[in-house]
């Protein structure tokens, strides 16, 4: 297939010829790579390597600690470093590629200003102190003018560093609040974190026990993930758990390379995973096979809720007193039945019944748990097959070996939170562990392997003292209403100017050309980053930001395994790239809130590790750069356990199956139901589960992880090119042939939001009516359009958030 054009070059030409361009002054914001890496090119006589710690720390949940090789001021290579503990020993492919990153022709070398349209790649370099003063006064005559929601701050996960990156209590949370200006939220994978995060106290990413845990579950339901391709790292813990007699079960739509490698595969419909938990716990329960010990002792199930406005029953309901805000949001305060049947507090009444409806002084009430019943009786298996396509049989064994081959576990990502119904179906899952106890204990656990411990980046930098905190949040589905509209769930807005830090919004958002219809309509624009993304090239001043291994951070967060990773600054910045931390410095002094903000990274991490989360690791900062990387959860052979003893991060320390107080991420409250919200709960999914647009759009197209990017990082290292040479759609045989497409056609997916054209290959485990593609590419490495064309923007009612997977298209061969 000839070679395409992007913005009238071809990707081969643009190399060749980047030298001369640059010479002239027409890319003076990338270098090119072949000039770059001939310098870290051994020498005849090279001198001594120097060897730094580093850590791999973008959205893939990783978290790998590297040995980064230098000679001569360049890094020359990686290798994996030595964990603490070595079966965390981890490097892949992107982590060896670093060199590069670093030395890419896509590097951002100078601050750069637009030149020409939004988009053409048009620039013009300028210095630092220029790019900063015009973006100071535009935000102080913006801020003078129209007051602090004018401006907002979008981030995303393009860094996990504590001082630099997007690490709870990160740069960037400091400079939003120091600032006081808006926040303009992503909302991207955040249905099954919101969905957790109220039943079981924190969200689903740290809700999973420490990977090396995964050996004491006898069952493992690997359920909407993919290990073996999205957290490579984590795959090994489930192979030697299979290897000493666990059972792997995988439930996804697709055959996928996990599930080629566990005991059993269980093909559900996509979009009906909340319908499947449901048809497990139906005879789940019918069987006898829920642990009612735990759900006396460690959730809301026997507390009485008030048929009347479905909150749960407290003493001052009956003798007429008024409960504090506290007690009025915790359901330990709340009664219970006695088989006396006198009521009393939670924890106080030995032995409460779990089920039954009641008149309590003429209120009527029943138990949480009569009222999950009554929810789970309306999916018996058969109506949950029928629903799932997945069998009967095959229901009942899978739930007959996660309830009685215990202790069981719940591994999962976002596959199912990446649908319009998704924190529903999460919180089904969730559900499921708690009736059978499969939670709180060793070998079992529902979500995601964080091991979140000690979160101390949120203890100094999230909010500094006297800080104004940010002044608005705006979900950014919501930004194109709000622009036509004046006004965001019902006060007034008025965005003039947008910054992006550690984001590719373009590229990763939904509807990428809603994206571009928000953006263009702010009148400024600032992005930094350290590539020419997609996003970069839209805006109208753009910064170059330091690579990893350029700055001394700290990582401590989204990685499977349980240390926090010393990232010693191995080299100086390329070019005149700066670190976040000191951008952001010198911003804050120019709009007026440099005595908030202002910190250097010796003076940030400093005051991390004297804080008390610090002490209780037993960690200092002059250990861990001594030792590079200490223990920040569980102890030194004694896996972290979430929940442990059914003790819970929820106000009431219990699994509140039960929600009182359900509230809404999605800020126009005219939409939400909360009938709907109090417990497990389920409806079809947006497009995939509507029979009628399938009929127009027969083909569910899914964005897919790949093993050679995160997201939208690492489209600029060329070793990793050579291997995955362009985004490829992938079709079942059934649908290939229904087509008439063979391997290497060009195939064209739309629908009313946009289009994008491929080369097809055809995938024989994916299932008919299904397609997929590999998410993270740039526009111009497409034939033509873009893949984020496609998906759209509308999001849950109650739940904002990016549904990804639920999107359906049409296709032809071209």
């Amino acid at each position: 297939m000839a070679e395409q054009a992007t913005h009238g070059f071809t990707r081969r030409s643009f190399i060749k010829g980047a030298a001369v361009l640059t010479a002239t002054g027409a890319l003076v914001g990338c270098s090119p790579q072949t000039q770059n890496l001939e310098k870290a090119e051994p020498q005849k006589e090279a001198p001594e390597t120097q060897i730094f710690s580093g850590v791999c720390r973008g959205n893939c949940a990783g978290g790998c600690f590297l040995n980064v090789h230098v000679r001569d001021g360049q890094v020359v290579r990686t290798s994996m470093r030595e964990m603490p503990d070595p079966q965390y020993n981890r490097i892949c492919m992107k982590g060896l590629s670093h060199p590069y990153r670093i030395y890419s022709d896509e590097r951002l070398k100078y601050p750069l200003r637009r030149a020409g349209e939004r988009g053409s790649d048009e620039w013009e370099r300028i210095s630092w102190d220029e790019a900063l003063d015009e973006i100071a006064e535009k935000w102080n005559g913006y801020v003078k003018e129209f007051g602090p929601t004018s401006v907002g701050l979008f981030t995303g996960s393009g860094n996990y560093g504590l001082v630099n990156g997007m690490s709870v209590g990160g740069v960037t949370s400091r400079f939003l609040a120091a600032s006081g200006i808006a926040y303009l939220n992503q909302t991207v994978d955040a249905a099954a974190n919101f969905a957790t995060s109220r039943l079981l106290g924190m969200g689903y990413y740290s809700t999973g026990n420490e990977p090396a845990d995964m050996m004491n579950a006898k069952t493992i339901l690997i359920w909407g993930a993919n290990p073996a391709i999205s957290q490579i790292q984590n795959m090994h813990f489930l192979m030697e758990a299979r290897d000493n007699g666990t059972k792997l079960i995988a439930i996804d739509p697709m055959f996928s390379q996990t599930a080629a490698r566990s005991d059993e595969w269980v093909p559900v419909k996509p979009g009906t995973d909340g319908a499947l938990a449901f048809g497990m716990m139906n005879y789940i329960v019918e069987q006898g096979w829920h642990d009612l010990d735990f759900l006396r002792e460690h959730s809301v199930a026997a507390c009485l809720v008030k048929e009347a406005d479905g909150k749960f029953l407290r003493q001052a309901d009956l003798d007429g007193s008024q409960p504090s805000a506290d007690d009025a949001k915790n359901a330990a305060t709340s009664l219970v039945m006695g088989k006396d049947g006198t009521p009393g507090i939670v924890g106080e009444v030995a032995d409460p019944e779990l089920e039954g409806s009641y008149e309590v002084e003429g209120i009527k009430v029943s138990t949480a748990y009569q009222l999950l019943l009554d929810r789970i009786a309306e999916y018996p298996v058969s109506k949950a097959a029928e629903i799932t396509g997945v069998s009967e049989d095959l229901i009942k064994d899978v739930a007959e070996q996660y309830a009685r081959n215990t202790p069981s576990s719940i591994y999962t990502f976002f596959g199912i939170d990446h649908y319009w119904n998704g924190h529903w179906s999460q919180g089904c899952l969730a559900t499921l562990a708690v009736i059978t106890g499969n939670v709180g204990k060793a070998g079992a656990f529902c979500g995601f392997q964080e091991c979140l411990g000690s979160g101390l980046g949120n203890a100094v930098l999230a909010s500094p003292e006297g800080a104004p905190g940010q002044a608005a949040k705006y979900n950014a589905p919501f930004l194109t209403k709000a622009f036509d509209e004046g006004e965001y769930a019902g006060q007034p807005f008025n965005l003039k100017m947008a910054m992006f830090s550690h984001t590719n919004a373009v590229t990763n958002m939904a509807d990428r050309n809603d994206t571009l219809s928000w953006m263009n309509r702010c009148e400024f624009l600032v992005g930094a980053d350290m590539l020419m993304t997609d996003t970069m090239r839209y805006c109208d001043i753009v910064l170059p930001v330091a690579h990893w291994f350029e700055k001394e951070d700290v990582f401590m967060s989204y990685a499977t395994h349980p240390f926090a990773l010393l990232q010693e600054k191995a080299i100086e910045p390329a070019f005149e790239s700066r670190a976040d931390i000191d951008i952001f410095n010198d911003l804050a002094d120019r709009i007026g809130c440099g005595d908030l903000f202002k910190i250097t990274t010796e003076e940030y991490l400093e005051q991390v590790f004297q804080t008390k989360q610090a002490q209780a690791m037993g960690a200092d900062l002059a250990t861990l750069r001594e030792k590079k990387a200490v223990r920040q959860a569980g102890k030194e052979g004694e896996a972290y356990v979430y929940g442990e003893g059914g003790v819970f991060a929820t106000t009431s320390k219990l699994a509140e199956l039960y929600v009182e107080n359900p509230v809404g991420s999605n800020p126009y409250t005219e939409g939400w139901d909360l009938a709907k919200e109090h417990l497990a709960y389920w409806e079809p999914a947006l497009q995939v589960g509507d029979e009628s647009r399938r009929e127009k759009y027969p083909i569910q197209l899914l964005s897919e992880h790949s093993r050679f990017r995160t997201h939208t990082q690492w489209f600029e290292a060329d070793m990793l090119k050579e291997i995955d040479t362009e985004p490829f759609i992938k079709l079942s045989p059934a649908d290939a042939a229904a087509y008439g497409i063979a391997e290497g056609d060009r195939v064209k997916a739309y629908n009313e939001l946009g289009s994008v054209v491929l080369t097809a290959q055809i995938n024989s485990g994916l299932p008919e009516g299904m397609a997929t593609c590999p998410k993270g590419w740039e526009a111009g490495e497409f034939i033509e359009g873009s893949f984020t064309e496609l998906f759209t923007k509308e999001g849950n009612p109650f739940c904002s958030n990016q549904a990804y997977f639920d999107c359906t298209v049409a296709i032809e061969k071209l």
